[in-house]
């Protein structure tokens, strides 16, 4: 997990996150093995695109969505709502 977080830090450079990382704890996953084949045959998906395109095409995609809107607020507020 550390080096995805890594990753992403990177290709945020304006980000001034504070992330500490705790100690493994017992019940930690350390790491899953998936495979994807049969959803892949399911729903037909498109070429695949590497990782890191694929992350900056979705940090883009929230850059411009956080220009019309202040997604934490919104996110604090349903967390909260009851």
């Amino acid at each position: 997990m550390k080096n995805l977080l890594d990753t992403i830090l990177k290709l945020m450079p304006e980000n001034k996150s504070k992330i500490k990382y705790l100690e493994s704890r017992p019940a930690d996953v350390p790491r899953l093995w998936v495979d994807n084949g049969k959803l892949n045959l399911m729903i037909k998906l498109s070429p695949f695109k590497n990782f890191e395109s694929g992350l900056i095409e979705t940090i883009n995609y929230y850059k411009e969505l956080s220009n019309e809107a202040n997604l934490l607020d919104e996110i604090s507020l349903l967390n909260w709502k009851k």
